[in-house]
């Protein structure tokens, strides 16, 4: 495959999300970053990236919000979502997958893993 996969990482925190670019860009994907639901919704409507990592706490709309609205709109709805959350409430992970989420990560989590699930959607 000659063209990049493109990620697409929705969340407010700067060391997380420079912390997953640096892992994703080496392992070869193109990544964007968006610091608030807005934001992020503006560069999936843009870019049409692969797959979301969209963290549910922001400072704007919850990643839950983010996440339906992805659904809704006809360019985005099937890119995969990877819902990233401190909470492990088994509630909170039914309420991502109720919102459209792929799949369901907890913070803190490990290279290895977020690799794994990202290329799980990916074969999808």
């Amino acid at each position: 495959m000659n063209e990049k996969q493109k990620i697409l990482v929705i969340d407010d925190d700067n060391v997380i999300r420079m912390l997953v670019r640096r892992i994703l860009e080496r392992r070869g994907y193109e990544v964007f970053l968006a610091a608030n639901g807005n934001e992020g919704l503006k560069i999936a409507n843009s870019f049409s990236p692969n797959v979301i990592l969209l963290d549910v706490n922001l400072s704007d709309l919850d990643g839950y919000a983010v996440c339906a609205t992805i659904r809704s709109q006809a360019t985005t709805r099937k890119i995969p979502i990877i819902l990233i959350s401190a909470s492990d409430d088994p509630e909170d992970r039914a309420h991502g997958f109720d919102q459209g989420a792929n799949d369901y990560m907890t913070k803190p989590f490990g290279e290895d893993e977020l690799i794994t699930r990202i290329e799980a959607q990916l074969r999808r």
